[in-house]
């Protein structure tokens, strides 16, 4: 008797164990689902605003703040980004190219662009670490900044240099970040990488204080537009 009661015992636990497992899956498929409207749902706001094909974001940096010293940074910047631009050039625009596989992400960010949330936003970078930081000083006065999941793609162009990338800040704001160098191990949602405006990237390099804080070179504003396949395909030269 006492071995058969031991015996009903496992059974009713390999039993309970299988329904776990079975309402587990069911669950992780339910979830799956709803990521799958989520994202297509961002897809179809994409293609509502911006028309079919590629969409490229410009951030044009405020560098006319007369406390921003140019030339300010840390020994060792010039020598890890070259200079590739010259002295007395005003290049103050950086364009990215948003990746179609992470289509919530991108419409997260792009809607908040729309309603100028990006518009004076600020940065922050430590020379001794490959990742520069974008963060909006104002407040979403909807609500709307936050990633609903961390969306991933297995790409080759996931996370290399001048990747950009989003991502939940932990005080409840939607951050922006850009790989300096390639950053496999990042854990931030990868939308697109910058295309051109390297020289404007090298200006705001030279123009950081010795803590790495940006404190005087802003996001003027923040627009996002239709790209042509034209423009696409000489970028993919």
């Amino acid at each position: 008797m006492y071995r058969t009661g031991i015996h009903k015992e496992a059974l009713d636990i390999i039993e309970r164990k299988s329904e776990l497992v079975s309402m587990a899956q069911e669950l992780s498929g339910r979830v799956e689902g709803v990521r799958a409207r989520i994202e297509q749902a961002g897809r179809e706001q994409i293609i509502r605003e911006y028309g079919e094909g590629p969409v490229k974001v410009i951030l044009e940096l405020d560098f006319s703040d007369p406390r921003n010293r140019f030339g300010a940074a840390k020994d060792n910047t010039a020598a890890r980004y070259p200079r590739i631009f010259q002295p007395g050039e005003e290049r103050s625009f950086v364009t990215i190219l948003l990746w179609p596989e992470t289509p919530h992400s991108a419409w997260t960010w792009l809607e908040q662009i729309r309603r100028h949330v990006w518009d004076g936003a600020s940065f922050r970078w430590d020379p001794d670490e490959p990742l520069l930081e974008l963060s909006p000083i104002k407040g979403d006065a909807l609500k709307r900044g936050q990633l609903q999941f961390e969306e991933y793609h297995n790409t080759p162009h996931w996370h290399t240099a001048w990747s950009v990338g989003v991502r939940n800040s932990a005080d409840g704001k939607l951050q922006m970040t850009l790989d300096l160098s390639d950053n496999f191990d990042s854990k931030d949602t990868c939308i697109g990488r910058v295309i051109d405006g390297y020289d404007a990237l090298q200006r705001l390099f030279e123009s950081t204080n010795q803590n790495g804080e940006f404190t005087f070179v802003r996001v003027k504003r923040v627009n996002a537009m239709h790209m042509t396949h034209l423009e696409l395909s000489n970028v993919e030269r």
